[in-house]
Formats: C-alpha cells, sequence, structure tokens
C-alpha cells in the first residue's frame, strides 16, 4: 500500500512540474526544412535506376514507411517481402468500418498534417481520397464519467467535467486549457 501510495505521490509532483513548465517554460521555435525537389519527385518519377542484380529483401513491418520502402523497391526491380504481425497492413491507419451501419471510426492515424508533403504525394500517386480534418464538432457527443453530453455543454460547464484540476485550471473551460495554449498541454493530445 506504502508502494503504491509513493507511485501516486509522484505521480501527482511529476504532474504538477509539467504544468509549472508549461506555463513557466519559453515557447521553442519550429524549425522546418522544406522537401528538397528532388525527393518530392520520388513518388512520380521513382527512385534513381541503378544497375544492379535483383534482390530479395525483407521488409519488417506493414506500416506505411514499410509499404512504402516495398513499393519502391519493388519499382527498382527488386522482389520485397514485407513481415507484418497484424492480420492486416497500414500501421496506425487502421478504420473500423463494421462499426455500426453507414458509420465508421478512424481508430489510427486519422489526419496527414499539410506540411507532410511526401506522404501527400504518395496519396495522389494513388489515387487516395482524403477528406478535410474538422478540427472541432460542437455538437459531437461525448461521453465522460458515465454521463452523455456535447462538446459544447463539456465546454460551457466544465464543472460536470469528472477530472482533478490543478488550482490554475479551475474555472477554465476546455477550450481554453486546450485550445488556448500555443502548444496544447499533454492532457489533451492523444
Amino acid at each position: 500500500m506504502d508502494d503504491e501510495r509513493t507511485h501516486h505521490d509522484q505521480e501527482g509532483e511529476l504532474h504538477a512540474r509539467e504544468h509549472h513548465l508549461m506555463a513557466e517554460g519559453a515557447e521553442q521555435e519550429l524549425h522546418t526544412e522544406p522537401v528538397a525537389k528532388e525527393v518530392l519527385a520520388v513518388p512520380r518519377e521513382g527512385l534513381e535506376e541503378r544497375p544492379q542484380l535483383q534482390k530479395r529483401v525483407i521488409i519488417v513491418g506493414g506500416g506505411i514507411a514499410g509499404l512504402v520502402a516495398a513499393f519502391e523497391l519493388a519499382r527498382q526491380g527488386h522482389e520485397p517481402l514485407v513481415l507484418e504481425a497484424q492480420h492486416r497492413v497500414g500501421g496506425r491507419v487502421y478504420t473500423l468500418r463494421d462499426w455500426a451501419p453507414g458509420l465508421y471510426i478512424e481508430a489510427g492515424a486519422m489526419r496527414i498534417p499539410r506540411v507532410h508533403d511526401l506522404t501527400l504525394e504518395y496519396c495522389n500517386l494513388f489515387g487516395l481520397q482524403l477528406r478535410p480534418f474538422v478540427m472541432g464538432n460542437p455538437k459531437a457527443f461525448v461521453y465522460v464519467g458515465g454521463e452523455r453530453m456535447t462538446m459544447a455543454e463539456a465546454d460551457e460547464h466544465p464543472e460536470r467535467l469528472p477530472f482533478e484540476l490543478e488550482e490554475h485550471e479551475r474555472g477554465r473551460t476546455y477550450s481554453e486549457m486546450c485550445g488556448g495554449f500555443p502548444r496544447a498541454p499533454s492532457s489533451c493530445t492523444a
């Protein structure tokens, strides 16, 4: 019991420290380099041809990176073999289509940021239909603590949410805590 209490106390201290760092820490600037044009051309044109004997290549993992590697190796004339531990390929990209009639759930990677140029080039190459990602829907239902409410109701009445809050979080709405930060707190991200 003492070990459990000590662990709980340590978790509480870490949580408090995290909030202190978010409140006090300087925001870090994000530096990104654009993807080189030669790299963005790979999905359309393939990799640079290199004369060599055909090879059998084992690729461990059938996620997006593994599938792209297999595709590019096959275009080069090699024989890729993808080994995947799951009963399906796709990695984190996983759509549940038999959840309810006419409905589906994105259970994995559900969005591709616009800055992921190379990924979007492969989507174009394979003719994948992409849909806009809606960041919020005030009419969407949420179930929190066994209570059904809309996102708007949860935002308007944060006292109905059964979460332990730090002093500086009390009285603030979900939008204020998770939408108003330059960087969302870890409690607001997946």
